[in-house]
């Protein structure tokens, strides 16, 4: 089974500071994941209505253009971000939201794109993203499966070859019993790509379960501190919870295996003279047939097997035999040999 990348969505978490986008990098390195995300989009072209407000949700009577202005990753840190990924040593990628984003980020070399589920329906972004020929994530919240195809369609049209689809449940917070984790298998099947995570649940239950589901890409906000506040602390991780989701996952990952039944483990040779094996209950005397009332199972396994009692029913005791003695081969003689021996 594959391994998980275990992305790092920094999205708001910088509260407005380069310098914590920065220290967000080198907890994402130190937490042990595998990429950073960034997401980009102008404010100024992300939401042109002013007036409109939330309603529902985490920002209920928020407006959403402030919310876009507030939660921005100002362009002008993107040199700087970029470096401090390579200095740390850790890959960078980016959601793109718009035409103008995505020229931004094809200047910096971005190495790949991540389409989020509330642009999903934006099949010319979509394309101009599968245009660059990078790898494509999309994500796939709120989605039909009609807009699935259509989304997957546009990108393999516009030659995006390396595509994942993410199982994702737009709710901020969203709950685990809406994961439904068994889509991805659905969704790599349906469209023959990778299938992974892009999770908003608390805590991370999820992307175990979604590891052990074969997940090929798992997401997950990570914040300095959920007590500083920002748009996304609430749902998402604090640097120590992120690196044991990454040592949890890795540790589901193992655990699944290959499915081919394996060889003894070290441990497992070292418990088996353990197993239950045959032994001799009581006092017997010389001659006396092999029975259920002079022969038992118990543990450890120095006698023979238990699987043998029902062969051995024509033995008898060649002699006597104390109770608590291992039932073993040398102990038993046939009783037409016995006969033939006396006779």
């Amino acid at each position: 089974m594959q391994t998980p990348e275990l992305v790092a969505e920094l999205g708001a978490s910088h509260n407005g500071s380069l310098d914590r986008a920065l220290r967000l990098i080198d907890a994402a390195k130190a937490a042990g994941a595998s990429a950073c995300k960034f997401q980009c989009w102008s404010p100024d072209s992300m939401c042109l209505d002013r007036t409109y407000a939330l309603t529902t949700g985490p920002w209920a009577g928020r407006k959403l253009a402030e919310l876009y202005r507030e939660a921005w990753t100002d362009w002008s840190w993107y040199g700087d971000l970029v470096a401090h990924c390579r200095k740390v040593g850790i890959p960078w990628f980016a959601s793109v939201f718009d035409h103008e984003a995505l020229a931004f980020l094809e200047q910096l070399g971005c190495p790949r794109y991540k389409v989020s589920s509330f642009e999903l329906v934006d099949l010319d972004l979509i394309a101009a993203c599968a245009a660059t020929g990078r790898p494509l994530i999309l994500s796939t919240g709120m989605a039909t499966l009609a807009e699935i195809q259509q989304a997957v369609h546009r990108a393999r049209r516009g030659t995006a070859g390396d595509l994942t689809l993410l199982r994702c449940v737009s709710g901020y917070p969203s709950a685990a019993a809406e994961a439904n984790l068994a889509a991805m298998a659905f969704l790599a099947d349906r469209f023959q790509c990778k299938a992974g995570l892009s999770d908003h649940t608390l805590g991370n239950a999820v992307p175990i379960a979604a590891a052990a589901l074969g997940a090929s890409m798992i997401e997950k906000h990570l914040t300095l501190s959920r007590d500083d506040g920002g748009l996304d602390a609430g749902f998402s991780l604090e640097p120590i919870e992120f690196a044991n989701m990454v040592n949890s996952v890795r540790m589901a990952q193992e655990a699944v295996g290959d499915g081919i039944w394996p060889p003894l483990s070290p441990s497992e040779v070292s418990q088996l003279p353990l197993r239950r094996s045959l032994y001799v209950c009581r006092d017997v005397r010389e001659g006396e047939p092999l029975s259920a009332e002079a022969v038992r199972t118990a543990r450890p396994g120095k006698g023979l097997a238990p699987y043998w009692m029902a062969s051995l029913q024509s033995m008898q005791f060649r002699h006597a035999v104390p109770a608590g003695t291992p039932l073993t081969m040398d102990l038993l003689i046939s009783a037409e040999l016995a006969k033939t021996l006396r006779s």
